[in-house]
């Protein structure tokens, strides 16, 4: 799977209708499982980014700082990219189910 950032679109990933336009007949239910362990990937991260804040806000001691005394931004990329690597690594896994409900609902299984 290509590695996405959950704030940047997607455009030709590998099994999207782009890549596979002379691809086989089953091509459909390949795009949908890449599409469904994407968006699996992107909630995760979303969800582990938001919890990080949340983290920070509790520990934070009034100044804004998060309770850490002067905040480096400089790590706030590194923090998004650790967060996408672990989002996908779940989500290749199905390790919340979010992939398999959509593949279901969409497939109509």
């Amino acid at each position: 799977m290509t590695p996405i950032a959950h704030n940047h679109l997607l455009i030709s990933a590998p099994g999207s209708p782009m890549q596979n336009a002379g691809a086989a007949p089953n091509a459909p239910a390949a795009n949908l499982e890449a599409a469904a362990e994407q968006f699996e990937a992107i909630f995760i991260a979303r969800l582990l980014g938001e919890m990080r804040r949340a983290t920070q806000a509790l520990r934070d001691d009034g100044d804004g700082t998060g309770g850490l005394g002067k905040r480096d931004r400089s790590t706030d990329g590194l923090h998004d990219w650790a967060d996408t690597q672990v989002a996908q690594a779940l989500a290749s896994r199905r390790a919340f189910g979010i992939a398999d409900t959509i593949v279901r609902q969409m497939a109509g299984r």
